[in-house]
């Protein structure tokens, strides 16, 4: 084999695990606008892939970090990461140029890589079957680079504090880039004072989750599944064989393939109940491990609001480092291919 191709999503992963093992690899990084990607990454990379992976209690519960998980990916996911052999072993191709000048990108990318470019490089393909995306998106399977990409309806949903926030800490990346910039047009003093305090303040999805605890259909929707949980009507799921309860990036702190002790008593309590010929026995154990179940999950839901002002300020170091990667100038910005 004269090229073996490894997808690593997260950048950081490319720093741990390929640089060391791989010192002459070369790096093709993907790009593409932040402002579109902004509420993409928090309702479908984020929120969906928690409903989708976690029990509903700990994906409600866990929502009070998801901005917090947004920024870390987007501000720091690919910072800093460089090839060993230098500029001259990385790139950056743009997705939306990926999809306006889909041949002509390949091809660039063969020739960085000193392959022959063959028709099938233009085929979306994952290990050798047709890849259709992911249902988690909420779109029908295509199997092409995907339109949105190069949409401008996120411009209608954006709000206007979250854009010159977004457009000033990656003003530097936006003009790399080729990225039109609207709100946060020029990198001046007064641009960068009016930035720093609007950073700090909260943005509309940090808005969003607080309002959304004390709504009463979500604390509705909690209790039922916590009832749903602990009674067994919803099995819990098994969160110890999946790589993504261990190594998820910026979710490793969780240790969620360590079951709580709440979870623990509980499944305790079942075996116990199972095993006995008294109904009484049965009932008082298991009514025991159900409560002690739904109680420390109430209790979480009320820590979880609670946090919420602790993941705003969580989220500031993030966006102060952003912060002084822009007024230091020290962002390393990889070149585009042709």
């Amino acid at each position: 084999k004269r090229c073996l191709v490894f997808h690593s999503h997260v950048m950081a992963f490319t720093k741990t695990y390929l640089v060391p093992d791989f010192p002459e690899l070369k790096l093709i990084g993907m790009v593409r606008d932040q402002r579109s990607n902004y509420r993409g990454r928090f309702f479908h990379s984020t929120l969906a892939v928690h409903d989708s992976k976690l029990n509903k209690t700990d994906a409600i519960v866990l929502r009070r970090r998801a901005y917090y998980e947004v920024c870390n990916l987007l501000y720091n996911g690919s910072s800093n990461v460089t090839a060993p052999g230098g500029p001259d072993c990385q790139r950056v191709v743009r997705v939306e140029d990926l999809h306006d000048r889909h041949e002509e990108v390949m091809r660039s990318f063969a020739a960085f890589l000193g392959i022959d470019f063959v028709p099938s490089m233009l085929v979306s393909t994952f290990g050798g079957l047709t890849f259709w995306g992911d249902e988690i998106y909420g779109m029908e399977p295509m199997n092409r680079v995907n339109p949105r990409v190069v949409s401008n309806s996120w411009q209608a949903k954006l709000p206007a504090l979250d854009w010159f926030v977004i457009e000033g800490l990656f003003y530097d990346y936006m003009k790399a880039y080729g990225y039109p910039l609207y709100k946060y047009t020029e990198d001046s003093w007064p641009n960068r004072i009016k930035l720093f305090f609007l950073m700090i303040l909260p943005s509309e999805f940090e808005r969003r989750i607080f309002i959304d605890y004390l709504k009463p259909s979500t604390i509705r929707a909690f209790i039922e599944a916590c009832l749903s949980e602990a009674d067994g009507r919803t099995p819990l799921k098994d969160y110890s064989f999946n790589a993504y309860y261990r190594h998820r990036w910026g979710m490793e702190d969780l240790k969620l393939w360590v079951p709580r002790w709440y979870v623990r008593f509980l499944e305790y309590t079942r075996e116990i109940a199972a095993g006995t010929r008294s109904g009484l026995v049965a009932g008082l154990v298991g009514g025991a491990g159900k409560w002690t179940y739904v109680a420390a999950n109430t209790g979480r839901y009320i820590w979880a609001v609670i946090a919420c002002p602790g993941w705003i300020i969580k989220r500031w170091g993030l966006s102060c480092d952003a912060y002084h990667r822009l007024i230091s100038k020290n962002d390393y910005m990889p070149p585009k291919l042709p």
